[in-house]
């Protein structure tokens, strides 16, 4: 995105914002906890653009500069160790009347990233396979620029039905500074379409359709001395495959821009039931079905992996209100396959000087299945003005993931059990015309699995001895410990807000996470975050 469409974008949310500001001086909401907002009532957070409708403030706002400084050496393979990022926050949630509410937000984010190898791409655990730096003494700096736009509007046509429209757009650009480089380029759009239908007072069910388009794509390039060969992993999972220098005709060639694309279609439905005016039960089943292809199509170029997925989701909030408190427990899980194909070709050279791509066959590389689940209990005290004085929050989350890695006749087992508790409290303390916040965390987290199991589909012939995959082991344990080893954190944030007027109100945020990990051989033992924002709800 250039700056002017930058600028002009923000100017419109902007107008926006002033406006939506204007039609709510009436209500006195600068201490209003914009989470808590968001979390009052379930529709308001669903994939279903249309429960906008609950939303019951005139208008809820947040604009901040968040600045974080990470680190330490127990982090995953792909990120940094000495890190920084920046970036700029507007949101906003306001009723226009009494039947149209809207919804918007921009950010900006700049991430720089010393000591970094690992994958090429900006997310891993985003994309079917993955490509490895070989050596890991190759490690650069990395830098990411972010941009993102949202924009969600609900309309009720009449008493019964409502109906809405949601968009989120994200655009970024990731490049490596060392040799091997990469240049990335990310454009990232969901949109979704649907409809709430009041059956009686007690019941309501929605309906919606998701589509997401993913496609990031790469280029690898070197610059100065050239004298040791590059080359990288083709990784179909595991970190294990084919091994790939640079120069040669494949995935990292430097002749071409290659994309990775991924596309889904799905849909959403919801079943909220108010059991009486205390409470509530809001239910959410989601499925989609992405499939995607690294490449590009066509009698000149490679499509070298086709993938297939399928993906189940549930999200549940019961919310129980009494008096200026209430109790919500939320669960949510999702569950997904993803089946991964690499096309064998052949590259002809035609007479002439052209050439042409021969497809040949097909072999299955990567069959992987992932659950995780998450409970959350939270006990909102003694809320006045959308602002609870006390919150506490317990957390817990777990995650399975079952890939089998396959180069034929050889092949890769691996299992990953990951699990974390925390546990949270804020305290709000409201004096006339400003508030104190602290908020004290902890948490422990462990995991379980096999690394890897290496075996053989048959025995192989000699020819593919020669081409056996290529395991890149330190990387391997170095993920397999961030997941599993023992580990303790602890977090505070201590924030200052002043109320100027009526509905503006200025704050400063300052928090510190820390995390000690036990027992690791191959990462570090510890890693914090420190974070200034500084914003103005309004």
């Amino acid at each position: 995105m250039s700056f002017k469409k930058l600028q002009v974008v923000i100017l419109l949310i902007g107008g926006v914002f002033c406006s939506a500001n204007l039609a709510a001086q009436q209500i006195d909401s600068a201490f209003a906890d914009i989470n808590y907002v968001r979390r009052q009532n379930a529709w308001i957070s669903s994939k279903n653009a249309a429960g906008l409708k609950h939303f019951k403030l005139p208008k809820i706002s947040e604009a901040k500069l968040v600045l974080d400084k990470s680190n330490g050496q127990f982090r995953n393979f792909h990120q940094s160790s000495d890190s920084y990022e920046y970036g700029l926050d507007a949101s906003s949630i306001y009723r226009l009347n009494k039947k149209i509410v809207f919804e918007g937000a921009i950010a900006y984010s700049n991430f720089k990233g010393k000591n970094m190898a690992g994958s090429a791409f900006i997310d891993p655990y985003e994309n079917p396979f993955d490509i490895v730096e070989r050596h890991d003494n190759n490690r650069g700096t990395k830098t990411k620029e972010t941009y993102t736009l949202h924009g969600a509007i609900s309309a009720q046509l009449n008493s019964k039905l409502t109906i809405g429209g949601r968009i989120n757009y994200q655009a970024a650009n990731f490049a490596k500074a060392k040799d091997l480089r990469h240049i990335n380029k990310l454009l990232d759009m969901e949109l979704s379409v649907g409809g709430i239908y009041q059956l009686n007072d007690l019941v309501e069910i929605g309906l919606n359709y998701n589509y997401d388009r993913r496609i990031e794509s790469i280029y690898f390039k070197t610059y100065g001395n050239k004298g040791e060969p590059l080359s990288s992993i083709i990784s179909f999972g595991s970190f294990y495959g084919p091994l790939e220098t640079f120069g040669e005709y494949g995935y990292t060639y430097d002749s071409a821009i290659r994309p990775l694309t991924n596309f889904s279609h799905g849909f959403s439905f919801q079943l909220n039931l108010k059991l009486n005016e205390k409470i509530s039960l809001f239910n959410e089943f989601t499925y989609g079905k992405p499939k995607g292809f690294f490449g590009e199509k066509g009698t000149a170029s490679i499509l070298y992996t086709e993938h297939a997925a399928e993906k189940y989701a549930y999200a549940g909030v019961l919310s129980i209100s009494r008096n200026k408190n209430e109790h919500q427990i939320a669960l949510k899980a999702n569950y997904a396959t993803l089946f991964n194909i690499e096309n064998v070709y052949r590259r002809e050279v035609m007479p002439g000087g052209g050439a042409r791509i021969v497809y040949f066959g097909r072999r299955d590389v990567l069959d992987k299945q992932q659950l995780e689940a998450n409970l959350n209990y939270t006990f909102f005290k003694n809320i006045e003005n959308n602002n609870p004085s006390w919150i506490f929050n317990i957390d817990g989350n777990y995650i399975r993931r079952q890939q089998t890695t396959s180069v034929y006749p050889f092949y890769r087992d691996q299992t990953i059990n990951s699990y974390q508790a925390k546990v949270n409290v804020k305290r709000n303390v409201v004096k006339a015309d400003q508030m104190y916040s602290l908020g004290l965390g902890l948490g422990y987290g462990s995991g379980s699995g096999l690394a890897k199991y290496d075996g053989l589909y048959a025995s192989p012939s000699a020819d593919q001895l020669d081409l056996a995959p290529t395991s890149m082991d330190s990387y391997l344990y170095q993920e397999f410990e961030y997941f599993t080893k023992p580990r303790v954190s602890a977090d505070i944030d201590l924030q200052y807000t002043k109320k100027l007027k009526e509905n503006i109100s200025p704050y400063v945020k300052l928090n510190y996470s820390f995390t000690k990990a036990f027992d690791t051989q191959f990462l570090g033992s510890s890693f914090g975050v420190a974070g200034l924002s500084v914003g103005c709800n309004f």
